[in-house]
């Protein structure tokens, strides 16, 4: 059996190359290097590699197989459950195969397989550039791409899904290939469960600007809602919201937050974006937002750009917490009378630590699209309700986590809930890989018999085989 004494024989091989970068249990960086977003993730690989170009994760890939360990591959390590590091597997932790590189046309951009969004963005907005992206600047770009990626500017352009347009990926033999048409089907959905992503390429888009700005190209920031009565205000903003004539250049996504000063009540803010240079069709679209619930305050918008939207946004999130089992996310076709009698009741309760957040993400316009060369399987309208019952505190690990799956039960148990689900932001418990990609099920499974018969990739999300 290895151990600190007796290292795995993959790892004896890998060390006799001191080209590459291999850390165990026993390297001064261990700790810092397998630490994902969860404080609380127990799980201790049997080692860590760090490979800096896809050469190089061919070797690491070619060593696994030979000695029969299954592989997970790690980026921002921002998985709902920390899953990108798993317990007795060979992590490969691509975060320094980050290059970005513009198409001299501008209409797509090469980027290695371990860039964070943040990098992303912040390199495109000097250029008057811009990609759909997360919320998060830490989260890995492919494997949010990948899954499905929900976030900014998606009405518009479409989810991140829609903008890979090719792929370098490491099969399980060891192969540095360019996807084909069928093999880059399947990681716009099912990610990484085919190979390591070592470079992807994306659609970009200008960004439209005003003519009296030089810099500011959008309007966003969040709008913030009374909560004296906070099961009425979500009521009234759903029943508002779901009747309103929605522009493709706005997006909203409600969230909920423990006011800081006092614990036992929760806030309830929108994050708004309008990504037209109309801005006086934005500032008008915002005001129809606020107008849902009686006493908005919209201080918080204001003109900006992305770099400074998705810093602004992150500021509401901890670098890390506790609380690994208790996420989740159940989606809706839209957030009806049930849904917001479920979510009122659970907001009239205190919550259970700092960090407990309720967010939606909305699916419409062109991220709701069919697209036949996707795998993806949520595509109709739709908002994603994430369940982020992490918490600050350890002491607070049991409650917040009964308290949030009490929630999920609750609106599952509506019957309004789409079967489909967002696999980066579900537990794998509750997620049904026959339903997950609609009548793309049959074609995933065969696909992935087809490049990873042996399982190596088996820990990847969403995890196809029991």
């Amino acid at each position: 059996m290895a151990s600190l004494l007796t290292p795995h024989p993959l790892v004896v091989d890998l060390l006799k190359q001191p080209d590459l970068t291999v850390l165990t249990a026993s390297s001064p960086d261990w700790d810092k290097t397998r630490a994902t977003y969860f404080i609380d993730n127990p799980a201790q690989p049997i080692a860590i590699a760090r490979p800096r170009n896809a050469e190089q994760v061919s070797t690491f890939v070619k060593a696994a197989r030979s000695h029969g360990v299954k592989i997970s591959v790690r980026v921002g390590g921002h998985d709902v459950a920390g899953r990108s590091v798993v317990d007795g597997c060979f992590v490969l932790d691509l975060r320094e195969i980050n290059s970005i590189e513009v198409s001299e046309d501008k209409q797509t951009a090469t980027i290695g397989g371990g860039i964070l969004i943040g990098d992303v963005i912040k390199t495109l907005t000097p250029h008057k550039l811009v990609t759909p992206f997360g919320y998060f600047p830490t989260i890995g770009y492919a494997g949010w791409a990948m899954m499905g990626g929900y976030g900014w500017l998606a009405s518009r352009f479409g989810l991140g899904v829609d903008q890979i347009e090719r792929a370098r990926v490491v099969t399980a033999q060891g192969d540095i290939v360019e996807a084909d048409a069928e093999l880059l089907k399947g990681i716009r959905g099912a990610g990484g469960n085919f190979g390591v992503i070592v470079e992807l390429g994306i659609r970009i888009y200008p960004l439209e600007k005003s003519p009296d700005l030089t810099d500011m190209q959008l309007l966003a920031g969040t709008i913030l809602f009374p909560t004296s009565d906070i099961k009425a205000s979500v009521q009234k903003y759903f029943a508002g919201y779901n009747a309103m004539t929605k522009s493709p250049n706005g997006g909203c996504g409600p969230f909920w937050f423990p006011k800081q000063d006092d614990l036992s009540q929760w806030m309830f803010g929108v994050n708004f974006l309008w990504s037209s240079n109309d801005m006086d069709a934005g500032r008008q679209y915002l005001q129809q937002v606020a107008a849902l619930c009686d006493g908005a305050d919209t201080s918080l918008v204001r003109e900006t750009t992305p770099v400074e939207l998705i810093d602004l946004i992150s500021a509401w999130s901890p670098p890390r917490s506790y609380g690994r089992n208790a996420g989740n996310a159940v989606s809706f076709q839209s957030i009806t009378e049930r849904p917001a009698k479920v979510i009122g009741d659970f907001l009239s309760k205190a919550p259970v630590d700092t960090a407990n957040v309720l967010l939606i993400h909305e699916t419409r316009g062109q991220s709701a699209e069919p697209h036949p060369d996707s795998c993806f399987g949520a595509r109709l309208p739709h908002g994603v309700i994430e369940l982020i019952g992490v918490v600050i505190n350890p002491a607070n690990i049991e409650a917040s986590t009964q308290r949030y799956r009490e929630l999920y039960e609750g609106l599952k148990g509506t019957g309004d809930a789409l079967d489909v689900t967002y696999a980066s932001l579900t537990q794998t418990r509750d997620t049904q890989i026959s339903k997950l990609f609609g009548s793309e099920y049959q074609f995933v499974m065969d696909l992935k018999n087809k490049y990873d018969p042996e399982g190596l990739f088996d820990n990847t999300e969403p995890r196809l085989r029991p």
